[in-house]
């Protein structure tokens, strides 16, 4: 025999509180006489007077006494195991962001926790469980435990997040434990509309739609001003809601718009001082889920960026630079080259200088000689361009069929030390990149760009647009918009010192050095602030800052209406194969002794 609650064998202090309550108690009865001379019961009084003959043929405390000791083991929940238990759980538990909505107390998530701790506490002797967290990532915090304090403590330390769930992850990791063991019981907590199949059984937890989200906040520079748009989507009944406008963190204006359920709604703000740097849209009614009452949007002017040409026959690639925009193109000859700085792109094409300038990226195309550790042989045969697995090769084949590409010739590596090889012609390498200790980025075209087929193809401007993102000197790279758990490529600028992210909750981390920068995993929703210390001579340190947005999924803020639910979790509802409970008879026993012990007592005073 096993308790299901060992905790319950504390009531068994009662029994001796009784005993001592009755040894206290005084047991004698009064009577009125003439005389004490006469009285001759003296030493049956003493004795009745002695602690212990007050137990003597008392039936009422015997009864009282079985009444305590079967009530103090039903709490308890004695078990008789008549077979070997052979059903273990597994539970998933959903981490999304829309777990955090404010529906049930205090949120889907701690009332998930809680249903899942009562689960833990009525585990039965032999019963194991594994808990498996769904979240961007699946993570299986226990494995198979039948230790209820490991298991309370995954729990404890369990958070949600902000971002989707991998439900599909996590029965899948789920249905490998179950091919292991004897498990047969999956056990879902989610507010996701699911169904019940096979051995997964759902405890939704959903209970409200009731949510307005900001899903959308964009800004445009036209006019030497900004223009702000917020999109604005209630998952509820219609409504009226308030919006809020800060320019860098200070209330400029507040309309009220009229939401329409699932209907967007598009709100604008003009003439936005173009010194700013963000602005903050926000929702002042409360909701259920309140992290997606905020959004931002980085205010950028996207300033035009220099570019140095240094070519004779620069007319392929001064084409398509002009066609995608937003450049100043500077050119300049060979024995000019050397002397002139401050561009954030160099392209050397038919040529290479005796020294690079170190405050911007570089190009070469079509080089004459070795340099930086790129060996140069001899003018060989072309063929096809194959893309590299590669960093690089990745990101300059983007859109790319690199196999569309011929060289007539191309200039044949003898070694490449430092160098990457993004694309190759044969087996040898034909694009290369190389970032130095200072974060300098380099990319050689080992080819003269006139002698391929590159002008005629729909690639070339691709392939122009690649580099050009690869190398120009931009904070970040791609977008200032990303959803929470993605992971994020900070690019350090040339000659970059250190490069340090903030996180809304004001948590500073160094991403480089060393260098090139780790990515950077954003998680928690709002506006990240990016700061890098530049060299830009022996003492002079400049510091670039910008901004980038995290936003929950889209598909999060529309909060799922309330399916069904198991009755799963509840402890002392729970049952087992092969386990007999004797709570319920013992139960009875004492529903029996008490009325026994009533009818003794009356029958007592009716005597």
């Amino acid at each position: 025999m096993s308790f299901i609650n060992p905790w319950g064998l504390i009531s068994f202090i009662s029994i001796p509180i009784l005993i001592v309550l009755y040894i206290l108690k005084q047991q004698h009865s009064e009577h009125v006489v003439s005389s004490t001379y006469l009285w001759k019961k003296t030493e049956m009084f003493m004795q009745a007077s002695t602690p212990w003959q007050k137990l003597r043929k008392n039936l009422l405390f015997f009864l009282q006494l079985l009444m305590l000791l079967f009530l103090s083991l039903a709490i308890s929940r004695p078990v008789i195991l008549s077979e070997a238990l052979d059903e273990d759980f597994i539970v998933i538990i959903d981490t999304s962001a829309s777990m955090r909505a404010e529906d049930v107390s205090p949120n889907r998530f701690e009332y998930s926790k809680k249903e899942i701790l009562r689960l833990v506490n009525g585990l039965l002797p032999g019963q194991k469980m594994s808990l498996i967290e769904a979240g961007n990532t699946v993570t299986l915090l226990v494995s198979r435990s039948d230790n209820k304090q490991v298991l309370r403590e995954a729990l404890e330390k369990l958070e949600c997040g902000y971002s989707d769930a991998n439900i599909d992850g996590a029965y899948s990791l789920a249905d490998s434990i179950i091919k292991e063991s004897n498990t047969s019981k999956v056990i879902l907590y989610s507010d996701k509309d699911y169904e019940d199949s096979g051995n997964l059984s759902i405890v939704n937890v959903a209970k409200s739609r009731e949510n307005v989200a900001i899903t959308q906040a964009t800004a445009a520079y036209v006019d030497d001003s900004y223009t702000v748009m917020s999109t604005v989507v209630n998952y509820g009944s219609d409504k009226s809601v308030t919006l809020e406008l800060y320019v860098d963190d200070r209330l400029v204006d507040a309309k009220t718009v009229l939401c329409e359920k699932e209907k967007p709604v598009h709100t604008y703000w003009r003439n936005i001082s173009q010194e700013a740097g963000f602005v903050k849209i926000k929702i002042t009614e409360k909701d259920v889920l309140p992290i997606d009452n905020e959004a931002y949007a980085v205010l950028s002017k996207n300033e035009r960026q220099k570019i140095l040409l240094v070519s004779e026959e620069s007319y392929f690639i001064e084409k398509v630079l002009q066609a995608i925009g937003n450049f100043d193109i500077y050119k300049t000859t060979k024995d000019k080259a050397e002397s002139q700085k401050g561009f954030d792109l160099y392209i050397y094409d038919g040529f290479v200088p005796s020294s690079f300038q170190n405050d911007g990226n570089v190009w070469v195309i079509n080089p004459t000689r070795s340099f930086l550790g790129l060996s140069l042989g001899d003018l060989i045969k072309g063929s096809a361009l194959d893309s590299v697995e590669t960093f690089s090769g990745k990101a300059l084949s983007t859109y790319i069929d690199a196999a569309n590409i011929y060289l007539a010739r191309f200039w044949a590596v003898t070694s490449h030390n430092d160098w990457e090889v993004a694309m190759k012609c044969g087996e040898l390498p034909a694009i290369v990149t190389r970032t130095t200790e200072s974060s300098q980025q380099f990319i050689a075209l080992l080819f003269n760009i006139s002698e391929t087929n590159l002008p005629l193809l729909k690639e070339f401007p691709v392939l122009v647009q690649n580099m050009l993102t690869y190398t120009m000197p931009s904070l970040l790279d791609g977008d200032v918009k990303f959803v929470s758990g993605e992971h994020i490529e900070i690019r350090a600028l040339p000659n970059a010192q250190k490069v340090e992210v903030t996180s809304p909750k004001n948590v500073k981390t160094t991403v480089a050095p060393p260098f090139p920068p780790r990515g950077y995993e954003a998680t928690v929703p709002g506006l990240y602030h990016i700061r890098q210390e530049v060299r830009r001579g022996e003492d002079n340190i400049k510091v670039n800052e910008g901004y980038f947005t995290v936003s929950i999924p889209g598909n999060e803020s529309a909060l799922l209406s309330k399916g069904h639910s198991l009755d799963i979790g509840e402890s002392t509802n729970q049952k087992v194969k092969g386990a007999i409970e004797l709570w319920p008879y013992l139960l009875l026993l004492v529903i029996f002794i008490g009325m026994t012990e009533w009818w003794v007592y009356y029958r007592g005073n009716q005597l």
